[in-house]
């Protein structure tokens, strides 16, 4: 993506509200997977790894669900193609994110949380733009 493009979306009061809403569903959608894995692997002792792809899947589609009607109601692509899309996009994020902390962790030797909040917001802008122009189709000027 060319700089410009981002300059172009936040010089834009509407692409900046719509960046807004997504960071505000993705945060959301953070926290019910932890929620839900908490209760699948402490309350109903379900194997962990049965626990996380099930509660991110699940986050991830509620994720998707209000994102596809509520940030970006205008997409024209078909529900399903886009939650694929969507899924994919999600799962190439959480490699940047966990690649990331490795590399500030391992190579910098900035403590765990420290690297997993700088790396946060940098893979989300990326997850964002992704979703607004491949899933969901739509324009970046909001």
């Amino acid at each position: 993506m060319h700089p410009s493009s981002v300059v172009h979306l936040f010089a834009r009061h509407a692409g900046l509200i719509r960046f807004c809403k997504y960071a505000l569903i993705g945060s959301t959608a953070f926290f019910i997977d932890l929620l839900l894995l908490t209760l699948l692997t402490e309350f109903f002792k379900v194997n962990y790894i049965i626990a996380v792809p099930s509660a991110f899947l699940f986050a991830t589609s509620l994720h998707y669900l209000v994102s596809r009607f509520w940030v970006f109601p205008e997409t024209t692509r078909r529900a399903g193609t886009g939650w694929v899309l969507f899924i994919v996009v999600i799962s190439s994020s959480l490699l940047l994110v966990s690649g990331g902390v490795w590399l500030l962790v391992e190579m910098v030797s900035v403590p765990v949380l420290i690297a997993r909040i700088f790396v946060a917001p940098l893979v989300g802008f990326w997850s964002f733009f992704i979703n607004s122009l491949v899933t969901f189709r739509t324009p970046l000027k909001g």
